[in-house]
């Protein structure tokens, strides 16, 4: 019971032991910064954009002909940082052009004939990786919409609240996107069995992502859209599109 009182009895005893104290600070400053910190801090940091494009059908299509909204920003096509050209997109059989869409660079592709099974995707994927900590968010995966590449134009844009809102982790909280649905247009022509059923859909996204205690966390926003068409077809058609956004977990929102 007298232990206390033991430490504080001379003046060398409490100079030693303010120096332990003190010490002991020091010792666990410096384990912190150098062992604790480097781990729990986010490292590895990088982005990804990608973008595809698929045609499918169950039955021969004949002298086709597709005008499909590409990624946009800033009134470019672009994929992330990377400026879109016809070049990109060359594959055997097929003749592939810009063209505008109300103002709006879209991608054209036409071919004799495409084959149920044939490989009918047109795909753009890159990186931009760092190896460092600290770095701002690449992507703005919050607000896409006239920041980042998305498909357009968007007609009939409809926004749905997530519900709930987040979740609870380990690493955080995780936040559930927030949807905006819309149309879009694309124009098919081709000759075919009434018995054709052809589907087109196109994707793109960005990600962030980082390494954080030994797990790789993201955030990200996607966009999508999709038609189905049966038969013959001959015009402008509305598709049907979703743009995901705010999905993941955010070191500063």
């Amino acid at each position: 019971m007298n232990f206390p009182l033991m430490i504080w009895e001379t003046p060398e005893k409490r100079k030693k032991f303010l120096i332990i104290i003190v010490l002991a600070g020091i010792f666990l400053a410096l384990f912190y910064y150098f062992v604790i910190y480097p781990v729990i801090q986010p490292a590895a940091f990088s982005s990804h954009y990608s973008y595809d494009l698929t045609i499918e059908t169950n039955l021969p299509l004949y002298n086709v002909t597709f005008i499909v909204p590409l990624p946009i920003q800033n009134g470019s096509p672009k994929v992330g940082t990377l400026l879109l050209n016809e070049d990109m997109f060359k594959k055997e059989g097929y003749k592939v052009s810009f063209v505008l869409v109300e103002g709006i660079p879209s991608i054209k592709i036409s071919t004799a004939t495409i084959l149920p099974g044939r490989e009918n995707r047109f795909r753009v994927d890159i990186g931009d990786g760092q190896e460092t900590t600290g770095l701002p968010y690449l992507v703005n995966t919050i607000i896409p919409l006239g920041n980042e590449s998305v498909f357009l134009p968007k007609y009939n844009i409809s926004i749905r609240q997530p519900q709930p809102a987040s979740y609870s982790t380990s690493h955080g909280i995780h936040y559930y996107p927030l949807i905006s649905s819309y149309q879009t247009k694309v124009y098919a022509e081709y000759s075919t069995s009434p018995n054709t059923v052809v589907q087109l859909i196109s994707h793109t996204d960005g990600l962030n992502s980082w390494v954080e205690l030994d797990s790789w966390l993201q955030n990200k926003y996607g966009d999508d859209f999709s038609i189905s068409l049966n038969g013959m077809a001959n015009g402008w058609y509305m598709a049907s599109g979703e743009l995901k956004s705010g999905e993941g977990i955010y070191l500063d929102r």
